[in-house]
């Protein structure tokens, strides 16, 4: 099956302390001693620096590659901020360059305290990983501000996608997902096997299928949708159930976020459903199905 390659990288969980995830923020306090290396520092750097053409493996500008601890201590001295040439390169905007974003006070700050702390290669696990409460704002909009905005932001953003967006954001969640949990369908990201933990994909997970993310009381839930088979040639099956007589809205999507066609819109009543899905002028590739009813939204993916 082919190979798809798109651009986008992803995942850091929500940070202890940090009062907004703006990029023009103001420097927040940071508890002593808490920032972890592969969990605040790794992600921030991958983002923003060893993107294609600067300090990745393959570039290797100025004879650097930070895509790994090692490779970032070369630019670090321990403790000491004057002589740590990553910190005065962001501290001073002379870094990330143009077309990418600058640095958020936010992100200068954590790599900053992470020098101060000793710059060690601290690896945190999550111990508590909520798969239930997730928003977007509180949730999701972390994970994209400090996994990818580095490469999808800025004047001229990776793949023509700005995930500084919140609408682009929400019209590529499907891609998303696939790009951090199906490796054999899409391009894994983050890139440089910098990978999302599985709490993080569980909570991404969460959001692109419209548990708590839109559903409150008053709307009509979703309990299931799926499409079989999950590998089409001519034709496939959408199965779904809705809690209450409501308006369906179907939708089929491909990778790249485009709706390619409605697949159904009409009345339904409360219960379980089938849809016929007709694949047979698609071309291989992944692609989504998206229903909504009211507020309530979830989308299935498979492949042709």
């Amino acid at each position: 099956m082919k190979k798809l390659f798109y651009l986008l990288l992803i995942a850091v969980p929500v940070i202890v302390g940090l009062q907004s995830f703006d990029r023009t923020d103001s420097a927040p306090t940071i508890q002593a001693d808490s920032v972890c290396f592969t969990r605040d520092v790794l992600p921030i750097i991958n983002s923003n620096c060893a993107q294609a053409n600067c300090h990745d493996a393959i570039s290797r500008k100025d004879g650097l590659t930070l895509t790994s601890y090692t490779g970032i201590m070369k630019i670090v001295r321990a403790g000491n901020l004057n002589t740590s040439s990553l910190y005065r390169e962001i501290n001073t905007n002379a870094m990330p360059q143009a077309p990418y974003n600058k640095l958020s006070d936010t992100m200068k700050t954590l790599i900053k305290n992470w020098i101060l702390q000793g710059a060690k290669n601290t690896t945190c696990t999550t111990t508590n990983c909520d798969t239930v409460n997730v928003t977007y704002e509180g949730t999701i909009k972390p994970i994209i501000t400090f996994n990818c905005m580095g490469c999808h932001g800025g004047a001229s953003p990776d793949g023509g996608v700005d995930l500084t967006n919140d609408e682009v954001v929400d019209a590529n969640k499907e891609r998303i997902l696939c790009c951090v949990s199906r490796p054999t369908d899409c391009a894994l990201m983050p890139k440089n096997n910098i990978n999302l933990t599985s709490c993080q994909i569980a909570q991404i997970r969460t959001w692109v299928n419209g548990v708590q993310s839109s559903v409150n009381n008053n709307d009509p839930l979703i309990e299931y949708l799926t499409v079989t088979p999950t590998i089409l040639n001519e034709s496939g099956k959408i199965s779904f159930s809705i809690q209450r007589d409501e308006r369906v809205i179907i939708s089929l999507f491909g990778y790249d976020g485009r709706e390619i066609k409605r697949v159904a819109n009409d009345m339904y009543s409360a219960g379980k459903h089938e849809v016929t899905l007709q694949a047979g002028g698609l071309q291989q590739g992944v692609y989504f199905v998206r229903l909504r009813t009211g507020n309530a939204v979830r989308s299935a993916m498979f492949v042709r």
